[in-house]
């Protein structure tokens, strides 16, 4: 629940097997001591267990059986962005904190609808890719926040790629990442200018945004 202090480390469900799991579990496993995942679940059952042994969890369960489990005190989904509203809803109705990938629904009224619900039941809800709530990530706003790099003046991110063509794939969402990373960190002037030309030249975008 907000307000809550803790002392031990947050008992975590995580429910989802798909390949960015790895990157989660890791994480949790290995840099976040604040973090004991103590279930995980899938539709497939063997996956989860192959999982848990890899990042030595200590039980396999369905997923509703990790949302009720009374020693999970919040939940990681990491189901496909389809099932990611059937999860989190009745999770968050049970009085449980979630965190989910990015998207947090296939649908905008969905995602609204889980906003209301959690400040209605009085829980946390965060929804980010794992670079933004990743190790990495965190550890520079901890850094930043101790004062251990002096004063920033600037910074920079540029990321250069050739994007497949199989089927005009949609773009990946990479420019707002980069843009979300930055702004995380407290930018002195509230100004960040940012530009991108997808790979398409009918989408060409050039950026500027101003923080409110």
């Amino acid at each position: 629940m907000i307000g809550e202090q803790h002392t031990d480390p947050v008992r975590v469900g995580a429910i989802g097997r798909g390949n960015i799991s790895n990157v989660y579990l890791a994480n949790c496993r290995d840099l976040l001591a604040n973090l004991d995942v103590v279930a995980i679940a899938d539709l497939d059952a063997d996956r989860a267990r192959t999982q848990a042994g890899q990042y030595d969890i200590t039980e396999t369960l369905r997923p509703e059986c990790v949302i009720s489990d009374p020693r999970v005190e919040g939940i990681l989904n990491l189901t496909p962005p389809t099932a990611r509203f059937e999860t989190v809803e009745p999770t968050i109705a049970q009085g449980t904190s979630v965190v989910t990938e990015k998207p947090i629904a296939s649908l905008p009224a969905q995602g609204d609808e889980l906003a209301r619900l959690a400040a209605e039941r009085g829980v946390l809800l965060g929804c980010a890719s794992d670079t933004f709530l990743g190790a990495g990530l965190q550890t520079c706003r901890r850094l930043f926040d101790a004062g251990a790099i002096g004063e920033p003046v600037g910074a920079g991110a540029q990321r250069r790629a050739v994007l497949p063509d199989r089927a005009r794939q949609p773009a990946r969402p990479r420019p707002p990442h980069r843009q979300r990373h930055a702004d995380q960190l407290p930018d002195p002037h509230d100004h960040q200018p940012a530009a991108g030309r997808p790979d398409d030249p009918g989408h060409d975008a050039d950026l500027h945004r101003r923080r409110a």
